[in-house]
């Protein structure tokens, strides 16, 4: 326990001097270094690299515009099957309230996710996008369980799909690929199911935020990915 408290530690204190450490030792940081010390040495490269006086965040509200979903998976509690009565598809006048909701309150943006509808075409996604940027709304939307679904939806592949999406209005992706992992995709699938989609979501300058959020013992091995 000494041993890999002093590794953590040194680990640590060489990210405050400013190094860059690798992957094996961030790898060690996920498995060893203790919440309070990793946020520290967050905090302290936070002031090293911008002003200590500032710091940035944004205001934006979670939207999910339909919650019709064919994956059915344990990952949220409010989908509805295709076909159900009880599910729902956001109109733009809803839409458009809600826009006018975020902006009053200095909200920007929406966090624009939702289930897997199949009932819904391809163009309904790029109106989706244009129309909420015409709102004056940054668009941070779709998982990339959703993408691969507009890819198979459209045949057009990953790459085009990314592009009429961005040209569309798609400002950033959120990386979420939790729903993957507990939807029991094969784990030799992970990976490429991952590193594909998001590949190229940079290749097309679209921001993107990976959100590695895996409970703790589900795989723990891709604790590798993560890093």
């Amino acid at each position: 326990m000494e041993a890999k408290a002093a590794s953590t530690s040194s680990i640590l204190q060489a990210v405050m001097a400013g190094r860059r450490i690798d992957e094996t030792e961030a790898l060690r940081l996920f498995e060893d270094a203790s919440l309070p010390d990793l946020s520290a040495a967050a905090s302290a490269v936070r002031r090293r690299l911008n002003d200590p006086a500032r710091v940035s965040f944004v205001v934006d509200r979670n939207v999910n515009y339909t919650d019709v979903c064919n994956v059915y998976c344990t990952f949220c509690a409010f989908y509805h099957k295709p076909g159900s009565r009880d599910g729902y598809l956001l109109t733009r006048e809803q839409l458009r309230r809600k826009a006018e909701e975020t902006k009053a309150v200095g909200g920007t943006g929406f966090l624009l996710q939702g289930g897997v509808n199949p009932d819904l075409p391809w163009s309904y996604y790029l109106d989706l996008c244009s129309y909420l940027r015409s709102l004056g709304i940054w668009v941070h939307g779709f998982s990339p369980v959703e993408i691969q679904m507009m890819a198979r939806l459209n045949g057009l592949g990953l790459e085009e799909t990314l592009r009429q999406l961005r040209d569309a209005g798609l400002g950033s992706l959120p990386g979420a690929v939790v729903g993957g992992i507990l939807l029991g995709i094969l784990e030799t699938f992970v990976s490429a199911y991952v590193s594909s989609v998001i590949r190229d979501v940079f290749s097309f300058s679209l921001l993107v935020l990976l959100l590695m959020v895996m409970p703790t013992g589900l795989f723990g091995r891709f604790l590798e990915e993560k890093v």
